[in-house]
Order: C-alpha cells, then sequence, then structure tokens
C-alpha cells in the first residue's frame, strides 16, 4: 500500500467533502478524486461512501482513518525528536462529549492519545448538557456540530450518520414536509 494513500484517506475523513480534503492537502479537489479512485481501485476496497452531503468512510475506511491517525501521530513524535523538541505534552487534561458520542467515536481515539502520551492525566466528562470551554469546563470538547462557535478552534475528526425513522402513516399525513430544511415541522420524540 502506498503511503500516501493514508495521507489522501486522512484529509478526506477529515474534511468530509473532495474540495475540503484537497484544501488540506494543497491540491484540486479533482486530484483527490482521481487518487481516491485509484487508491479504491487499486485495493479492491471501498474507503467511503459518495453522497450528497460528501463522504462517510465505510468499515474499511475507518480502519484505514484510524492507521492514518496513528501514522500521522507517529510521524509528528518523529519530528519533534529528529529536531530536537522531545517534549511530550503533560498534565491534566479534561475532555467532554455526549454519552453517545464517548461510547461511540471518541473512546478509542482517547485509548491512543493515552498510550502516545502516558503523561497525560485524562479526565473524562460525560454528559447531555455542552460543557462550557470559556469557563474552563473542560479542555477539548466533542460536539456534533459542523462549524466550532466564533472563539473556538475546531476540526472534524469524524463524520456521523443519522437516519430519521417515522411511522407509515404519520409519514403518509405529511409527504410533502420538508424534514431537512424544516425540521419544526415535524413532531418529535427524542431521548432526554
Amino acid at each position: 500500500m502506498d503511503w500516501d494513500y493514508l495521507r489522501y484517506i486522512r484529509a478526506l475523513a477529515i474534511g468530509g467533502t473532495l474540495a475540503k480534503a484537497g484544501e488540506i492537502l494543497g491540491v484540486h479537489q479533482t486530484t483527490v478524486l482521481r487518487r481516491l479512485d485509484q487508491m479504491e481501485e487499486s485495493l479492491g476496497v471501498q474507503f467511503f461512501e459518495r453522497n450528497q452531503s460528501g463522504l462517510q468512510l465505510t468499515p474499511v475506511g475507518e480502519m484505514a482513518f484510524r492507521e492514518a491517525e496513528r501514522l500521522a501521530t507517529d510521524m509528528e513524535n518523529l519530528e519533534r525528536k529528529l529536531v530536537g523538541d522531545d517534549s511530550a505534552p503533560v498534565g491534566k487534561v479534561r475532555v467532554a462529549a455526549e454519552d453517545v458520542m464517548m461510547n461511540e467515536l471518541l473512546s478509542p481515539i482517547l485509548a491512543e492519545m493515552v498510550r502516545t502520551y502516558p503523561e497525560i492525566e485524562l479526565e473524562v466528562l460525560t454528559d447531555n448538557d455542552v460543557a462550557n470551554l470559556s469557563h474552563r469546563e473542560a479542555d477539548l470538547t466533542l460536539r456534533p456540530e459542523n462549524k466550532p462557535q466564533a472563539t473556538l478552534e475546531g476540526e472534524r475528526i469524524a463524520a456521523i450518520e443519522s437516519a430519521v425513522y417515522g411511522a407509515a402513516k404519520y409519514c403518509r399525513r405529511h409527504r410533502n414536509m420538508d424534514i431537512e430544511n424544516q425540521p419544526e415541522g415535524c413532531t418529535w420524540i427524542l431521548p432526554d
């Protein structure tokens, strides 16, 4: 496998679209598409499902993305050592996320973080209330949002698939409803 493939997989997973991956990599989106097609064809696997909202990682893509993240961390550590900056992060880091996000997405990432940086003392806050970073309730937070607030720095680490379900009778009665653009017109049953 070409090492460059993992760089492209990582950029596509973080960016979520060909255009954003191109920005991350410093190449045109047509180059990204061409490389993605080459990767998938040469290996005989599909890393991403393509849909109207962008790219979604397949199970094979998830595995490749995790490896790409691990290798990126290893390369950053090697670079620090080569230039003489062998200082690793130390101290307490508070990470906050909703229960579902923590269980489904963040647990393996935090496990890798602790392995990579053993001097970090990790405090994990799981709550469905959003932690206030401005008031130092957490150092890092995982939020299901496309853009961070103006006062925060953020990076997309994954795409999360979701679905909306409805009773057949309700769906027939509201057939012309535009759920995606006007969700307030629907009756919702949500977890507390």
